[in-house]
This record gives C-alpha cells, structure tokens and sequence, in this order.
C-alpha cells in the first residue's frame, strides 16, 4: 500500500483504508503519526484580498449567476488564461465555449498558496501537510516556480466539548490512478516517481486527542 501514498507524507503517515476502483483510480486514508506522536494542532493559510481580487471575485459570483441556467443542464464551467486576461466559458461535449473575458486590472501575479500546517507540542516542531504550490494534479503540471506571498495561518480553535487544543488527523486523498496519469492524461512533469503526488482531490478530518469529537472535511479543495 505504500505505493499510492503521496511521497511527502510517507514518513508522516500510516494507512488507515484504502479503496481501489475498477478503472485503477483509489482512495486511501491516513492517519498523521510522526515518530510514535498522533496529536497536533492544525493551522490553516490565510490572506486579505487585494482590491482587484476582491473585484474579480465579485465579477466571478455575478458571471456564475447569470449563466446558471447552464451550470443547472449539467454544464461544467471553465477558464482559460491568455494575455487579455481570464476566459470564462463551460464544456460542451469535451469542447471550451467562450462566454466572456475578464480583464485584471492587477499589475501583480499574486500567488496564494493554500497551505496547511500542524505543530506538535511534544515534538516542539511544525512542518506543512499540504500545499497547493506544490502538491496535487495541478500544482506538479504547472511545474511553477515562483515565490509564494507571505501567508499568514489560522489556527484551529480548541475543542468547543472539552477544550483540548490537539487533534488526530486523518488525510483523505483520491487520485485517478497511475494508469491515468502516465497514460491517459500523460503529461512531461508527471513521471513514475511523483505520480502519487499528482492526486485530484484532498480533504482532512479532524478528531479531538480528548474526547473524540469528529469534524469530517475540516479543509477540502480540488486538486486537479
């Protein structure tokens, strides 16, 4: 089972479940446990918008209600990046259809990593469990290499039962499978030594080291 943990989390997890598919894609489940510690505290990114994303953002919401008849037939809404700005369309049997462009008036390529990072009390050190820079389908084909802004972190409030800061933490990760990714959606930058990273969807759970309260998908995000 080792094989279809994402490489960065090999030496900080054990598998808990795994759910492989007929067409090769799997689930797998782990639990974060390093050298024999299970208890952390979660931290979350976080940033303030600038103004120009602030008015992309609300541009975004606006355009999706007003095509949301589409988006209620089943079709898939998309974008594409050209030196205008954003394309903004939906899938149509596999094809793009252009709706509208949205021109940033931003002279910065700002770049918000989602990042989520635990500390260990025991072991007096913190280190990142994702990070949408570098982890996931989209973040190994984009193969970026520019610098991330500053991020700031959240973190997450003490039990609201019993007041224990720590928690056990469970990742949930689907990928579509080896098969997939080296053959059906080959790509340069995906290769068989990182094809376990390139996993489509992510989500961590959260149960308190005290009384066991359980927060299902605490974070979740789409990585592909």
């Amino acid at each position: 089972m080792e094989k279809e943990i994402p490489i960065y989390l090999k030496n900080k997890t054990k598998v808990i479940d795994i759910h492989k598919n007929l067409d090769e894609s799997y689930n797998i489940k782990l639990m974060l446990e390093v050298l024999g510690q299970n208890d952390f505290i979660p931290f979350l990114s976080s940033y303030e918008l600038t103004f120009a994303e602030k008015k992309e953002k609300a541009w975004i919401i606006d355009f999706k209600n007003r095509y949301s008849y589409l988006w209620n037939q089943g079709y898939e809404l998309a974008s594409k990046i050209n030196p205008e700005g954003t394309i903004w369309g939906y899938i149509k049997n596999g094809k793009f259809i252009e709706l509208e462009t949205y021109k940033s008036t931003s002279q910065e390529a700002n770049i918000h990593p989602v990042i989520v990072k635990v500390k260990s009390t025991q072991l007096k050190n913190e280190f990142e469990i994702f990070n949408s820079l570098l982890y996931g389908y989209d973040a190994i084909i984009s193969n970026k290499q520019e610098m991330a802004m500053p991020t700031k972190y959240k973190r997450k409030s003490k039990c609201h039962i019993c007041g224990c800061e720590t928690y056990k933490i469970y990742i949930n990760i689907h990928n579509t499978g080896k098969k997939d990714l080296l053959e059906d959606q080959a790509c340069e930058y995906i290769n068989e030594d990182n094809w376990v990273d390139a996993f489509d969807w992510i989500s961590i759970d959260l149960e308190c080291s005290d009384c066991g309260k359980k927060t299902k998908e605490w974070f979740e995000m789409e990585t592909m």
